[in-house]
């Protein structure tokens, strides 16, 4: 009986022959390669030993800059430099991503470089120096339909790992410059921009104290948020207005802008609490980021001033404004707070004690100017 993948066959006089099965690399696979070696004008140098088999069938040859691959004639596909060492580093064609399908081409962006393979692709960019990512699966074709390079999300910056921090069996997660894809089996994909955050505590002479936060992200996302807290006896009118210090790509700037009024005291069942947040998306944060988010936001806080007057003195000597942001809510009582005056220190003429300068916050109807001294 003949062993199992011998081919038999007769010759001319009818006698049995036994044809050894064919084992690869295969002839035309080697063919296929040499082809697609004197078509690059064997610039991948010379051959680095023979032609090997390839994982599955196939072939391989290896040169001195990198490597032919050829998985079934006529198609052979060449690897080189940062990709052909991720791609070996990941098992070459017996690893996640297979053969080849594509040589190495220019990203979407002219600048950085790819190459294709059967489950995924290998990116690199020259500001990532000799480091390429790879990325496949349900995540790549996120990254796909958002424009690959040329999304929010630009180059990846790590291969597809494990995301424990979701706390989902199965989750993972690739890092790239703007961002995240992330998946698990009950959400599927999910992109992640990066934020940018600017906090400011206020600094203010009135009664009311408070913080803010301007947040923006790659995708052109923005938050405007904060809390005041009026320490006085009167409702106080305040103003915010926030600006980012650099102009967007078109020569427009972007700006925040909240007005409110915290209760006082004299006000039955006062709410000396102000809060706001707001949330929207423009298109030239996600165009500017770099530069906004290196620049950060310039801010004034005023009490008992209108809204136009804040805008006035802070936005307006930045081009083209627009507020993103806009919360306002109108006076509750004829009375209002005055920012802190700073009075002179002296003799006190009822103990004639020495008195030290103190901030003194004025109450006045409102409609009265405030005193100055």
């Amino acid at each position: 009986m003949a062993k199992k993948g011998t081919k038999i066959t007769t010759d001319a006089f009818g006698q049995a022959t036994r044809r050894p099965p064919r084992v690869p690399p295969y002839p035309e696979d080697r063919e296929a390669i040499q082809r697609k070696y004197e078509a690059l004008g064997r610039v991948p140098g010379l051959p680095v030993g023979p032609v090997r088999a390839g994982a599955g069938g196939g072939a391989v040859q290896v040169y001195e800059h990198g490597a032919i691959f050829c998985k079934a004639a006529p198609d052979a596909f060449r690897v080189y430099g940062a990709i052909y060492d991720k791609y070996m580093a990941l098992g070459g064609e017996g690893g996640i991503l297979g053969y080849p399908v594509s040589d190495e081409w220019n990203a979407a962006d002219g600048v950085g470089r790819f190459s294709d393979f059967e489950h995924g692709s290998i990116y690199w960019h020259p500001r990532l120096g000799r480091a390429a990512f790879e990325i496949h699966g349900a995540i790549r074709e996120r990254w796909d339909s958002l424009g690959t390079v040329t999304s929010y999300l630009g180059y990846p910056t790590s291969d597809e790992m494990d995301w424990p921090q979701l706390g989902k069996p199965g989750a993972r997660i690739s890092l790239l410059e703007g961002g995240a894809i992330g998946w698990s089996p009950e959400t599927g994909p999910v992109e992640m921009p990066n934020w940018v955050r600017f906090r400011e505590t206020l600094k203010t002479r009135s009664a009311v104290s408070g913080r803010h936060e301007v947040a923006i992200s790659t995708r052109g996302d923005w938050l405007f948020r904060g809390q005041w807290r009026n320490s006085g006896f009167v409702e106080v009118n305040c103003v915010l207005a926030v600006a980012m210090k650099a102009a967007a790509k078109d020569g427009s700037a972007i700006g925040f802008l909240v007005e409110g009024d915290p209760d006082g005291t004299l006000v039955p069942d006062p709410d000396r609490n102000f809060a706001w947040e707001q949330r929207g998306r423009d298109e030239r944060i996600r165009q500017s980021f770099a530069e906004l988010a290196s620049a950060g936001i310039v801010s004034r806080f005023d009490a008992d001033v209108t809204a136009a007057e804040v805008v006035k003195l802070v936005l307006l000597p930045v081009t083209g404004v627009l507020l993103l942001g806009f919360v306002i809510a109108n006076a509750k009582i004829p009375f209002k707070g005055c920012p802190g005056v700073l009075r002179p220190g002296g003799t006190d003429p009822l103990t004639g004690q020495e008195r030290p300068p103190e901030w003194s916050y004025p109450i006045v109807p409102r409609g009265e100017p405030c005193p100055t001294n």
